[in-house]
């Protein structure tokens, strides 16, 4: 009985686990849509010169940012703040892009400390995991 019991809570809580992880998971299909916000900043363009997304270029091209390491891009004049990131070592994945995405300089304070900050201008409070979940789907570092 005390097994049956055991193996019943093991399985709800994986279970609940899931739930919990399919609510954080980002929705692409929202994710490209939002990203027309991103657009004035940002392109999307292979590392073979398609462009997937035609944009701005005051922000570092976001095709292949998930897996790459942060302020990573070949080219692209960084800020003081995601210069200190890639020397830290952070590589971008969905969870720390979309946190960084919420709020810029919160990100780098929390990651670096005090006295870092972004040249992102604005933040996206919202969408910002659905956004990640787009750019995952567009192209991974190095494909």
């Amino acid at each position: 009985m005390k097994t049956a019991i055991r193996m019943t809570s093991v399985a709800f809580a994986c279970v609940l686990s899931n739930v919990a992880m399919a609510q954080d998971a980002g929705d692409p299909v929202k994710g490209e849509d939002l990203f027309r916000n991103c657009l004035a900043c940002h392109e999307l363009k292979s590392e073979s010169g398609e462009r997937i997304r035609r944009g701005g270029r005051a922000g570092p091209n976001l095709y292949g940012v998930i897996g790459r390491p942060a302020g990573g891009l070949e080219g692209y004049r960084y800020s003081e703040g995601l210069n200190a990131l890639n020397a830290s070592g952070l590589v971008w994945d969905e969870q720390n892009l979309a946190h960084f995405m919420a709020n810029p300089n919160g990100f780098l304070e929390e990651t670096l400390g005090e006295g870092h900050i972004s040249k992102m201008p604005f933040a996206f409070p919202t969408g910002d995991v659905d956004i990640a979940a787009y750019l995952a789907q567009v192209g991974q570092s190095g494909s």
